[in-house]
C-alpha cells in the first residue's frame, strides 16, 4: 500500500510539473505554410487530371483553364491542341493570338548579322523581346517561338517584356 501511495504521489507532482511549465515550452512546427504550398504547386504540376498534355499547375495557374475538362470551351480541341496547334486560347473559343514572332523567320530578316553563339542567341532573343514588349504594350497577344537555352537568356527576356506579362513554356 506504500508502494502503491509514492507512485501516485510521484505521477501527480510530475502532472502538476507539465501543467504549470507546459504552458511556457516553445514548440517548433515541424511544417511551415510556404512547405503546404511548395507541396501542393509540386503535386499539382505532377499530374494531368484530363489527359490533354497540360498538367494541372498549368491549367490552373498559367492558362486558366479546367484541370478536370479536357476541352474547357467545348469547341471539340483539347486545350493543348489550341494553345500548340491552332494557337487559339481554350478559354475564348473566338479569340486567337494576334502576333506570332518566329524565331527562323526573325534570324533570316532582322537578325541576319547574327550567328549561333551564346552572344548571339542573346542579342537575337533581347530583339525579339523587345518586338513582343512593343506589341504587347499596344494591346496586341504575342506568341514567339524561339530558342532560349540559358537561364540567363530566359531571365532577360521575362525582364524586357515583364515578369507579369511573359510566360515561357519549355518543350
Amino acid at each position: 500500500m506504500l508502494v502503491f501511495a509514492l507512485v501516485t504521489i510521484s505521477f501527480s507532482f510530475l502532472q502538476l510539473r507539465n501543467t504549470v511549465y507546459g504552458r511556457f515550452i516553445i514548440r517548433q512546427e515541424t511544417t511551415s505554410l510556404n512547405t503546404a504550398v511548395y507541396d501542393e504547386n509540386t503535386r499539382l504540376q505532377q499530374i494531368d487530371t484530363d489527359q490533354d498534355g497540360l498538367n494541372d499547375y498549368e491549367e490552373l495557374y498559367l492558362y486558366s483553364t479546367s484541370p478536370y475538362l479536357a476541352d474547357t470551351d467545348s469547341d471539340g480541341l483539347d486545350d493543348a491542341a489550341e494553345l500548340f496547334t491552332t494557337l487559339t486560347d481554350p478559354v475564348n473559343p473566338d479569340s486567337d493570338f494576334d502576333s506570332v514572332l518566329d524565331g527562323d523567320e526573325l534570324r533570316s530578316t532582322i537578325s541576319r548579322d547574327l550567328g549561333f553563339t551564346e552572344e548571339d542567341r542573346m542579342e537575337q532573343n533581347r530583339r525579339a523581346a523587345n518586338m513582343a514588349r512593343i506589341l504587347n504594350e499596344q494591346g496586341i497577344h504575342v506568341m514567339a517561338a524561339l530558342i532560349s537555352p540559358t537561364h540567363e537568356i530566359q531571365t532577360m527576356i521575362k525582364h524586357v517584356i515583364g515578369i507579369n506579362r511573359c510566360f515561357l513554356i519549355r518543350i
